[in-house]
């Protein structure tokens, strides 16, 4: 909701298992306000329409340090945004948290990933380099 707010997005999709689906979309109303349209398979040729790209690239920080540690992923988003880099898509799981971006920004999302982690520094605990 934050990124929609602030006018980064204008659309979200969300895949869900089919029977989480009713859970999800009465959440996402009561906790954020957010309005969706379900679309079930039959409606599937309403996405024929839709165009995708080659041209991307998934950049991923992983460590099961991140469970204990909380704003890694903020991080991680806030430096891509410094770098200009547009995140197209989010994944994140309890030690891990991927962003889809253009392919053209790979090398330099993953330099300025790697130098805000600190991931040159020798003889660091495991849980520190994330």
């Amino acid at each position: 909701r934050e990124l929609k707010l602030r006018g980064l997005v204008k659309r979200v999709l969300v895949v869900a298992p089919k029977g989480l689906v009713t859970q999800w979309v009465q959440e996402m109303q009561t906790h954020f306000g957010e309005e969706f349209r379900l679309l079930t398979p039959s409606e599937f040729s309403l996405w024929r329409n839709l165009t995708g790209s080659e041209n991307i690239a998934k950049v991923s920080i992983v460590g099961v340090g991140m469970r204990n540690h909380s704003g890694i992923a903020s991080t991680m988003f806030q430096i891509l945004a410094k770098e200009g880099i547009n995140i197209m898509m989010i994944s994140t799981s309890e030690i891990k948290v991927s962003c889809v971006i253009e392919e053209k920004y790979t090398e330099l999302a993953v330099r300025a990933l790697h130098d805000a982690f600190a991931l040159d520094k020798e003889n660091m605990p495991i849980e520190e380099a994330v």
